[in-house]
């Protein structure tokens, strides 16, 4: 709740605000920017630092490609990390069901699936052309392979609905000169605008995500 929200926030300024606290380091820009301004003469506290990522490679793309059944020549859009509905895999499979892809388009679904995703992904139909090009690695994915995986896939998707914060999804992507599909909302839909990452929608709305 807000209420829950507030105290929570109050909870953290006074933290930061003790002796026993010297530094807060934190690679999110919206948090930085809010507690710099609710911290007053403690802002100095705050500081901004990277998301470290590895280093891209078109060759381990190519070899996640064959390794995977994925066409040199397919046009895959990719989903990385954690597959839940708070990331909105789920209006993804949906919006790449009623998109309707013809045969070298691809979703990529690359981790763990929640219940939710897999109960999704079983509704579609068995002859669909998105069921036949949707390929899951439904497990716990290393760093490398999701570095590999985000190399082989020619657009990555962040479709998070209402996440406020950073996503170290984008920032591999960026890293990899990958564009993006994300959300309007929050930090992903303002990095993703600023520094034309990509395309942004409202994820909640499947005709502004098939558009």
């Amino acid at each position: 709740s807000s209420l829950e929200m507030r105290l929570q926030t109050c909870l953290i300024v006074r933290c930061i605000r003790s002796r026993a606290v010297s530094c807060i380091l934190t690679p999110d820009v919206i948090t930085f920017e809010y507690l710099a301004s609710s911290l007053g003469k403690d802002s100095e506290k705050v500081s901004l630092c990277c998301d470290p990522v590895g280093a891209s490679s078109e060759a381990e793309g190519r070899a996640f490609r064959r390794v995977n059944g994925i066409p040199a020549d397919a046009k895959v859009l990719g989903a990385f990390g954690l597959m839940d509905e708070r990331k909105g895999i789920h209006l993804l499979v949906d919006a790449f069901e009623a998109y309707k892809p013809v045969s070298n388009e691809y979703l990529l679904l690359m981790g763990c699936q929640t219940v939710g995703v897999r109960h999704s992904i079983r509704r579609l139909s068995r002859n669909s052309p998105a069921y036949r090009n949707l390929i899951q690695i439904d497990r716990f994915v290393s760093d490398d392979e999701l570095v590999n995986g985000i190399d082989a896939a020619n657009v990555v998707a962040a479709v998070y609905p209402r996440h406020m914060g950073s996503a170290s999804i984008v920032i591999r992507a960026a890293a990899a000169k990958k564009p993006i599909l994300g959300s309007s909302f929050g930090w992903i839909g303002r990095t993703i605008c600023e520094n034309k990452l990509g395309y942004c929608c409202d994820a909640v709305d499947e005709r502004r995500l098939l558009e």
